[in-house]
C-alpha cells in the first residue's frame, strides 16, 4: 500500500463517518422533537449526494468543493 491510498482511504472514512454522524443528528433531532422515528430524509440524504456527485462530475469540478460553496 502506498502512502497516497492510506491518506485516501482515511479522508474517505472521515467523510463517510462525517455523513453518519449528520444523519445520526438529524434522526435524533426529529426523535426528540416529535418522539416518532422519520426516516424519510435518509433518502432525500442519497438524493443530494447523488446529484451532487452528478453535477460535479458532468461541470469536471471536485465534488466536495461543490458542496461547501
Amino acid at each position: 500500500m502506498t502512502p497516497s491510498t492510506v491518506l485516501a482511504g482515511t479522508i474517505s472514512g472521515l467523510l463517510l463517518g462525517g455523513l453518519y454522524a449528520v444523519t445520526a443528528l438529524g434522526l435524533s433531532m426529529v426523535f426528540g422533537v416529535m418522539r416518532l422515528v422519520n426516516v424519510a430524509h435518509g433518502e432525500l440524504l442519497l438524493l443530494a449526494a447523488y446529484l451532487n456527485f452528478t453535477i460535479s462530475s458532468a461541470l469536471g469540478s471536485d465534488p466536495l468543493l461543490t458542496v461547501s460553496s
